[in-house]
């Protein structure tokens, strides 16, 4: 799916371990992507989980830092909605940062989507 990232705020803290996401659209159609699917939070004292899971609980903030070029984004439930401009064909990307709230202080990583556009059936 991609690249594997770590970011550790401190080793008191524990880390962040984030994956690339890669996914297909269509020109001008709506696109939620779960990008939280493949990625952890150990901590320091040896836990460790699901990156989706902690979202559930309200620990974990996502925000889009840059991107995209060709289209739009926001993040909403978790997840990262991407729709291309009308006329778009070809790779678009999304860099996007997440925060991890619940360790002693909070942990933040970034990550990159990368989302190939095709046109759609009319």
């Amino acid at each position: 799916m991609g690249t594997a990232k770590a970011s550790a705020t401190g080793s008191d803290q524990g880390s962040l371990l984030l994956r690339d996401d890669d996914a297909q659209a269509r020109t001008a159609k709506e696109l939620v992507v779960e990008v939280l699917g493949n990625d952890a939070v150990n901590l320091a004292d040896g836990t460790g989980m699901p990156m989706a899971q902690a979202q559930e609980a309200g620990d974990v903030q996502i925000a889009v830092e840059s991107g995209p070029g060709s289209g739009s984004a926001k993040v909403e439930d978790g997840t990262i909605v991407y729709t291309s401009n009308p006329d778009f064909e070809g790779d678009d990307v999304i860099n996007y940062r997440v925060t991890f709230k619940g360790a002693k202080e909070p942990m933040t990583a970034s990550a990159v989507l990368r989302i190939h556009v095709s046109p759609g059936a009319e």
